[in-house]
C-alpha cells in the first residue's frame, strides 16, 4: 500500500501544476458526536485521531471518546473492539474495555497494535478478536525494562518494524520508546528529557539517540529501511530517527502558531500531530493547528488540502475546511487520502477528481447518457445499494451532493446550464470519478 501511494503523490502533483481539481467530501461520519454504526453515511464518531488502511482495504479508526476501534468495510461501519466504556478490560473484542485509544499499526498477521492514551498501556487485538495488554501499568510515569512494570506518560502514535518492534510516541515523557518484540523490554529508543509530566515544556535538540530531545511526540512511522518520523507536535517539527538513533529535523521551522508552504526546513507547521510514509520518503502530515493536510516531497513542504479556517467544507481541496485534521492514511490503491477530520466528528477523503477511478473494475457503476440533457441514470452493481453523489462544475463548485439508498436511480438535472462537469460517486466499495457533459 504504501508504495501505491507513490501514484497518488503523482497525481497530487500533477493536479497542482494542471490546474485539476482534487476535491475533498465527507466519506464518514455526520458532525455529530455520537457512537452510530451502519452505512459511512449515517454513522458517527466522537473524536477520533488515528486510522489505519490495511492491505485489503478496510480501515480502522481509533475512536477516542468513544473508547473503541471502529472498522469500515463494503460502506459499513462497526465496532471491531472496545465496550465503548471507559476502563481496562481485556478479553474477547467487543466486550473489552479501552480508556480513549489514540493510534493504531498492525503486523503482517493483521493483529492491530493500539496506543490506550488515558489507560497509559499499549494494547493489542489479535486477528481472532482478543484484546491484550503489550505493555504499560496504567499508571502514568516514567519506568524502563519489562513490559509489566514499564510505564508510559500518556502514549499516542505507534508503529512496528519489521521484526515487530513496536515504537511508541511517549508523548508527556517527551520521548520514542522501544518495545521489543522478543524480550519484551521497554526502553528509551530516542529523547531523553529528565522533566516529564503533563504541561511540562520538553526540549528541542538534534542528536543522538537519549540526547536527542522533543516536545511532545504525537504521529510516528517507519519506512522499509527502519527509519521512523516522527510527528514533534510542540516543536511544530517533523523529526527523522535513522538506524543509527540519530535525529534530525526534515521539515518545519519551528515558529510557534506558523503557516508557510516552501522549503522543508524554512516551512512552517502548527501541531502537527500525525504523519504517513511513502515508499518513496513521501510525507503526509495532519497539521492541526493550520487546518490543513500538508505533503513533504522533496524538500519541500505543500497544502494537499485545506484553506486554514476552522470549519467543515467540502468541494475544492484548497478551499475546503478541516477542523483539527489528524491520522492520515491511503487506500489500498492509493487513489485517495482518508483524514480524521477530528472537531468535525467525520473521516474526510480527498481525492483527485478528474482522474477516472474505478477500484473493483468498469461494471461496479454505470452512468448514462453521456452526453446528457435533463437527467442523469446511474445504476450499481448488485449487493451495491448505498452511496454518496456529488456533482460539481469544472472549477470544482459542488452544485449537488447526496445520499443514494438505492442500486438504481435518476439525477434530475433540468436546471444545470450546459457545458462539462465533474460526477464523484464514493462508497467503500468503490469511487468512480467521471467527466460528464450536459448538451
Amino acid at each position: 500500500m504504501k508504495k501505491n501511494l507513490l501514484t497518488f503523490i503523482a497525481i497530487i502533483s500533477i493536479a497542482f501544476s494542471t490546474h485539476a481539481q482534487i476535491i475533498v467530501s465527507t466519506y464518514a461520519g455526520n458532525g455529530t458526536a455520537a457512537l452510530t454504526n451502519g452505512p459511512v453515511a449515517g454513522s458517527q464518531f466522537n473524536q477520533s485521531f488515528g486510522i489505519y488502511t490495511a492491505k485489503n482495504g478496510v480501515i480502522y479508526v481509533a475512536d477516542t471518546y468513544n473508547n473503541c476501534v471502529r472498522k469500515i468495510d463494503g460502506g459499513m461501519v462497526t465496532t471491531y473492539a472496545g465496550s465503548s466504556v471507559a476502563g481496562y478490560l481485556d478479553g474477547p473484542a467487543l466486550t473489552a474495555k479501552f480508556n480513549q485509544p489514540l493510534c493504531i499499526c498492525a503486523d503482517d498477521s493483521g493483529n492491530l497494535y493500539v496506543t490506550d492514551f488515558i489507560g497509559q498501556r499499549v494494547r493489542k487485538i489479535s486477528a481472532a478478536g482478543i484484546v491484550s495488554t503489550v505493555a504499560g501499568t496504567g499508571i502514568a510515569g516514567y519506568t524502563e525494562g519489562a513490559d509489566t512494570v514499564a510505564r508510559f506518560n500518556y502514549p499516542r502514535g505507534i508503529t512496528i518494524d519489521a521484526i515487530g518492534n513496536l515504537y511508541v510516541a511517549d508523548s508527556w515523557n517527551h520521548r520514542i520508546r522501544k518495545v521489543d518484540a522478543v524480550t519484551h523490554e521497554v526502553s528509551s529508543y530516542a529523547g531523553g528529557d529528565p522533566v516529564t509530566g503533563v504541561q511540562t515544556p520538553g526540549g528541542y535538540v538534534d542528536a543522538s539517540d537519549t540526547a536527542a530531545r522533543f516536545h511532545t511526540p504525537c504521529g510516528v512511522a517507519i519506512d522499509s529501511l527502519g527509519n521512523l518520523y516522527v510527528a514533534d507536535a510542540y516543536n511544530h517539527r517533523i523529526r527523522m530517527i535513522d538506524t543509527q538513533r540519530q535525529v534530525t529535523t526534515i521539515a518545519g521551522s519551528g515558529t510557534t502558531g506558523g503557516f508557510s508552504d516552501g522549503a522543508a526546513l524554512t516551512g512552517q507547521l502548527n501541531t502537527p500531530t500525525d504523519l504517513y510514509h511513502a515508499a518513496n520518503g513521501d510525507i503526509l502530515i495532519g497539521d492541526t493547528y493550520n487546518n490543513r493536510v500538508r505533503l513533504l516531497s522533496n524538500g519541500m513542504l505543500s497544502t494537499v488540502a485545506g484553506d486554514g479556517i476552522a470549519g467543515f467544507v467540502n468541494g475544492p481541496a484548497l478551499t475546503s475546511e478541516f477542523n483539527h485534521p489528524r491520522g492520515v492514511t491511503a487506500n489500498a490503491t492509493a487513489d485517495s487520502i482518508y483524514v480524521v477530520d477530528g472537531n468535525n466528528f467525520a473521516i474526510r477523503l480527498i481525492v483527485n477528481s478528474t482522474t477516472g477511478i474505478n477500484e473493483y473494475g468498469e461494471n461496479t457503476v454505470s452512468v448514462f447518457p453521456n452526453p446528457f440533457h435533463d437527467q442523469i441514470n446511474v445504476q450499481l452493481s448488485p449487493g451495491n445499494n448505498s452511496c454518496k453523489i456529488i456533482l460539481s462544475d469544472i472549477a470544482g463548485k459542488i452544485i449537488l451532493e447526496q445520499i443514494i439508498k438505492q442500486s438504481e436511480f435518476k439525477l434530475n438535472t433540468n436546471t444545470i446550464k450546459p457545458g462539462v462537469y465533474l460526477l464523484s460517486i464514493q462508497s467503500s466499495g468503490f469511487i468512480l470519478n467521471q467527466k460528464i457533459m450536459k448538451q
